[in-house]
């Protein structure tokens, strides 16, 4: 009876090269198109800041968080999860308060804040649909792509 364990050196070549790439894709690329799309979109809010301050204070916050240790990246998502709720919170306030309070609303309740045919074209879809995808399959890729864990195998001859 042999016993052998399954190393990340019996991984052929090409698995290696998926694993590493959609890690590294992960890491650098998913940041990347977060950041250029937040910061056109705080551009467009305020125009007065450029884009790529926006860009810069983005990478600046997340590498002062990363190189001051995992207890204060901790602590930053904690803090960051509280103001994305808060967030929402005054959203809903004052959504309710427009669509129920002021009178704003439709007659009930109805899609057209969803689905509005007139202003969708086909290249904004493609567009949302290429980034939705592009987001979940590199994460998909890189969780599926972790080291196997090492287990003992038995041989029987």
């Amino acid at each position: 009876m042999t016993h052998s364990n399954l190393h990340a050196t019996d991984c052929l070549p090409w698995q290696t090269f998926v694993s590493l790439g959609s890690t590294l894709a992960d890491y650098l690329l998913v940041p990347a198109l977060l950041y250029a799309f937040s910061a056109t979109w705080l551009n467009g809010l305020l125009p007065a800041v450029p884009a790529r301050a926006w860009v810069l204070a983005f990478v600046s916050f997340n590498t002062g968080v990363n190189v001051l240790g995992i207890k204060l990246q901790a602590q930053a998502h904690f803090a960051l999860l509280v103001v994305e709720l808060i967030a929402l919170a005054i959203f809903l306030v004052f959504a309710i308060h427009f669509v129920f309070f002021a009178r704003h609303g439709t007659a009930g309740w109805s899609i057209t804040p969803f689905f509005q045919p007139q202003h969708l074209d086909g290249r904004f879809i493609a567009t949302a649909t290429s980034i939705a995808v592009l987001s979940f399959r590199l994460s998909a890729l890189t969780r599926s792509a972790r080291w196997p864990r090492k287990r003992k195998t038995r041989a029987r001859s």
